[in-house]
């Protein structure tokens, strides 16, 4: 009586085990790419699914997550998931420092709004899609400003976001995204170089 009430535990256990791991469920504006065996099987988007247990596994994908704000900057740390956020994500990208070509050092920051429209393509055609975004982003800006004086930089801001968009438009397709803004928020001169702008604009204005 005993050994049969242990295998019936048992086997209720197993089975609820089992029901658990086949059963997922997927919220709206998500996404999970399943592979049957290592190979890509299928997208299950937003409902109630069953998959085999043992046989189908969720692929993980590399994003984006906030981070504490500090100094008036928002940190994001790059985490893995096995969901895959259709929602669009904005990426604050924290101020990099670029020569320009007259040898002055200003810093630079950029906003980029994206989407990916193609759970596939983010998961297998890019290792890690929120640092590929972030490389392609930080060597086109120093390439872009670094062909500019100062002066040259300071008003050509539209052109540069420009030149950044149509970058992102080569790579959005392969990698499964749709990139629905690329702006350049802040040039900021050295301060020697900010104050010496100011006393100029003041003696202008008198």
């Amino acid at each position: 009586m005993t050994s049969t009430l242990v295998f019936t535990l048992f086997f209720i256990l197993a089975f609820v085990f089992i029901l658990k791991d086949s059963i997922i469920v997927v919220k709206q504006q998500e996404a999970i790419v399943i592979e049957s065996l290592g190979k890509f099987s299928r997208i299950l988007y937003a409902g109630l699914h069953f998959i085999v247990p043992f046989v189908d596994a969720p692929r993980r994908i590399n994003r984006i997550e906030k981070c504490i704000t500090r100094d008036g900057h928002t940190y994001y740390a790059p985490v893995y998931s096995k969901i895959v956020d259709l929602k669009e994500t904005v990426y604050d990208f924290q101020g990099q420092n670029i020569i320009t070509k007259d040898n002055v050092k200003i810093n630079v920051n950029v906003i980029l709004d994206y989407q990916i429209i193609d759970p596939k393509k983010a998961v297998y055609q890019v290792e890690n899609l929120p640092e590929a975004i972030k490389k392609l982003t930080q060597t086109n800006l120093r390439n872009l400003v670094g062909q500019l004086s100062l002066d040259e930089a300071l008003v050509s801001r539209d052109v540069i976001n420009d030149e950044l968009r149509e970058i992102f438009g080569k790579v959005a397709d392969k990698w499964g995204i749709k990139v629905n803004r690329v702006e350049l928020q802040d040039i900021i001169p050295p301060e020697s170089i900010q104050q010496s702008m100011e006393k100029e604009k003041k003696t202008e204005q008198e």
